[in-house]
């Protein structure tokens, strides 16, 4: 669908990693090139599930989904127009726990982390749901995921990859036990998330579709070459 330059380009991004990253020290630097580089490869691996036509056969007959994947599989992820990093300080953990406190939820203390994580993946989910079923099944056929060796992660972060014209996307990073790192990634379909938002806005969004009040959010500023 999409000519051999899209693939070149995005071939010689992954390989040379060239990256600057402005305003943060050098660890900051290294932390955020990696996240970065591995949520535009969850990116990539969902663009490249959305144009396997024998995959999206055996998954969807409904002409109604398989006309928004083919829309989606025609655009280009390459390069991102902004991205946003969101990171779940501990404070928010706090917070959703006292939620379950007054709600008077029985939640056993050793499967919290994984309650936790899996509120923190439902973010795309929850802005999906509001576009409507369509959405979210689309949405869930291409949904990526992989796991990879990160102990520099401590907090639940997540990196928006927003496209004046292409669908954005959601990269959840999720650290797990032993220094692994899992990254679940989804398309958003509808305009909830512009390229053009300020942090503010993005703020303003989180906050309106889950708990997570007082959650940092951080413009990317990388140049690719």
């Amino acid at each position: 669908m999409k000519n051999w330059k899209k693939k070149a380009a995005g071939l010689l991004l992954t390989l040379t990693g060239s990256l600057f990253l402005f305003g943060c020290s050098a660890k900051e630097k290294q932390n955020t090139a990696t996240l970065y580089q591995k949520g535009l490869e969850i990116v990539e691996k969902m663009d490249l599930t959305a144009e396997c036509g024998d995959y999206i056969s055996l998954v969807s007959s409904s002409l109604e989904l398989n006309d928004l994947i083919d829309d989606i599989a025609e655009k280009d992820y390459t390069k991102p127009d902004t991205v946003y990093q969101v990171t779940i300080k501990e404070e928010a953990v706090k917070e959703i726990l006292s939620l379950a406190a007054e709600e008077n939820l029985q939640i056993p203390e050793e499967i919290l982390p994984a309650v936790y994580r899996r509120l923190v993946s439902s973010v795309p989910n929850i802005l999906n749901a509001a576009e409507g079923s369509a959405a979210l099944a689309v949405t869930s056929i291409l949904t990526a995921d992989t796991d990879f060796l990160y102990k520099d992660l401590t907090d639940y972060t997540i990196y928006l990859y927003l496209y004046q014209d292409a669908y954005s996307a959601v990269v959840v990073f999720s650290p797990m036990e032993d220094g692994i790192v899992r990254a679940t990634g989804s398309f958003l379909v509808g305009d909830q998330l512009l390229w053009n938002f300020t942090p503010e806005e993005i703020m303003e969004v989180l906050e309106e579709n889950g708990y997570f009040t007082g959650c940092e959010v951080q413009k990317i500023e990388i140049e690719q070459k």
